[in-house]
C-alpha cells in the first residue's frame, strides 16, 4: 500500500542498549541520516550506568523522531529487546544494535523490497563487518535458502548449524503484525535464531543483494563471548534468572515445538516441520542430556550423587572408547602366532 499519513510513522526502529556509549552516537547518526525519513526511533536503555542516558537525551532534544525510554532496572537482554518492540506501533518494525551502522539506503531498500514482495515477512540486506575504526573487514555471504518460497527449505536452513556468527536478518525490517504473532525474544541462548525460525514459518525473507548493513566487530561484543557458553548466555538474555543455569537446549526445543503449532501452517507442513525437528533432536541429544545433568547437579539434595554418577559415566565412556580402539588395532595387526 501507499505511504501512511504524516501523523503515524510507517516504521518504528527499536534500539535496545546497555552501557553503549562507545559506539552509540555513530549508530544513531547512521539511522537519522537515512534517505527514508518517515520513522520513529525508540531507544530503550536497560538501566545504563555510563554516559548512554545523556547521549540519548541530547538526540531526543535535537530530533523529534527520537524517543528515549529508560528501564528502572536491568531487564536482561531479552526483556529489553521485547520491551522496545512493545513500546512501538507501526506498520513495520526494525531492531538496531548500539554498535552497528547502516548505509543511507538501508531502510528505503528494505521497504521497497517488502512493497514488491507481499509474501515476505522481513527484508534485510547483505552485510560487511567493520572494526572499531570503521575499516571494512569482510563481506558476509548470501543466504538464498531463507528467502525460498518453500517452507521446508527455509526451516531446514534455520535448524542447520549457522555459517555466520550472527543471524543478520534479526536487524532487518519486519512486518510488525507478523512479529506480534511470535513469542518475541525468549530468555535462552540463540533466542535471535529461535525468533527468526518462527518468523520464517510465517513466510519467506527477502534479501537486498547489496551490503548496506555494517556489523561492527569489537572486543566488547556480546555474541562471540556467549556463543561458547550457552549457560552464561541464559543470564545475559535474562538478568533476573534465579535458576543457576536453566535448560537452554530444552527451552529452545520447547520454543520450536510451540512455534510450529502457533504458525499458520497446513497439517502437512506442520508434520514436515516436526519431522525435521526430530532430526535436530537427534543431532542435539548430547546437549539435551548435558542440560539435564547440569540442572540436576545444581539441585541441593541430588547434586553430589548426580555429579559422582556423571564422573563415573564419563570414566566408563572413556574406558569403553579405549577398549574399542585397542580391539580395532588388534584386528588390523596380523597375529604372528602361526
Amino acid at each position: 500500500g501507499g505511504m501512511k499519513s504524516p501523523g503515524k510513522p510507517l516504521l518504528i526502529i527499536g534500539l535496545p542498549v546497555f552501557n553503549g556509549e562507545n559506539f552509540l552516537t555513530q549508530a544513531i547518526e547512521s539511522l537519522l541520516s537515512q534517505d527514508f525519513q518517515q520513522f520513529d526511533l525508540i531507544i530503550c536503555d536497560n538501566a545504563s550506568t555510563d554516559r548512554t542516558e545523556a547521549n540519548c537525551r541530547a538526540f531526543a532534544e535535537r530530533d523529534a523522531r527520537v524517543r528515549y525510554s529508560r528501564n528502572s532496572e536491568n531487564l536482561g537482554a531479552a526483556g529489553n529487546w521485547n520491551r522496545v518492540f512493545e513500546l512501538s506501533s507501526g506498520h513495520f518494525f526494525k531492531w538496531a544494535a548500539h554498535d552497528d551502522m547502516h548505509e543511507h539506503r538501508f531502510l528505503s531498500s528494505c521497504l521497497a523490497l517488502l512493497e514488491a514482495e507481499p509474501d515476505a515477512v522481513l527484508a534485510y540486506t547483505r552485510a560487511v563487518s567493520i572494526d572499531a575504526d570503521e575499516h571494512r573487514l569482510r563481506e558476509w555471504s548470501s543466504h538464498p535458502d531463507i528467502c525460498s518460497s518453500d517452507l521446508s527449505v527455509r526451516y531446514a536452513r534455520w535448524l542447520a548449524v549457522p555459517t555466520d556468527p550472527l543471524p543478520l536478518p534479526i536487524f532487518g525490517v519486519m512486518r510488525a503484525d507478523v512479529l506480534r504473532r511470535t513469542r518475541g525474544f525468549a530468555s535462552y541462548p540463540d533466542a535471535d535464531v529461535a525468533l527468526l525460525t518462527e518468523m520464517s514459518l510465517h513466510g519467506p525473507f527477502a534479501e537486498v543483494p547489496e551490503p548496506l548493513f555494517l556489523q561492527r566487530e569489537h572486543g566488547g561484543r556480546a555474541g562471540p563471548r556467549l556463543a561458547g557458553d550457552p549457560y552464561a548466555a541464559v543470564n545475559f538474555w535474562d538478568a533476573r534468572t534465579v535458576r543457576p543455569l536453566g535448560l537452554p537446549h530444552w527451552s529452545l526445543l520447547a520454543g520450536q515445538v510451540s512455534a510450529i503449532f502457533r504458525a499458520p501452517l497446513a497439517p502437512s507442513q506442520r508434520l514436515a516441520c516436526l519431522r525435521m525437528l526430530a532430526g535436530w533432536i537427534g543431532r542435539k541429544r548430547r546437549l539435551l542430556s548435558k542440560d539435564m545433568m547440569i540442572s540436576l547437579g545444581h539441585m541441593p539434595a541430588v547434586g553430589p550423587p548426580v555429579r559422582r554418577l556423571m564422573e563415573n559415566m564419563r570414566l566408563k565412556a572413556w574406558r569403553r572408547q579405549i577398549d574399542e580402539t585397542l580391539r580395532e588395532l588388534d584386528a588390523t595387526i596380523p597375529s604372528d602366532a602361526e
